[in-house]
């Protein structure tokens, strides 16, 4: 059975888990966006589906993407 760590985990992400929190992360080289990308809309879908058919709910209200860069 498969848990949400194990699907962070596969997508490649890092993840901090609290009992009504979940928090992921990934970093990659600028030049490897799209597919760094690709992996993050994956791995959220993932964990939306896990969720599901968990009888748990994402809140979309409260689901945020934070973009860290530089020049």
């Amino acid at each position: 059975m498969q848990c949400i760590f194990d699907i962070s985990s596969q997508a490649g992400l890092t993840g901090h888990y609290y009992a009504d929190d979940t928090q992921v992360y990934i970093s990659a080289p600028a030049t490897l966006v799209s597919i760094t990308v690709q992996l993050f809309v994956a791995c959220v879908e993932a964990i939306d589906a896990w969720m599901s058919s968990n009888r748990l709910k994402m809140n979309a209200d409260k689901t945020q993407l934070i973009w860290l860069g530089n020049k």
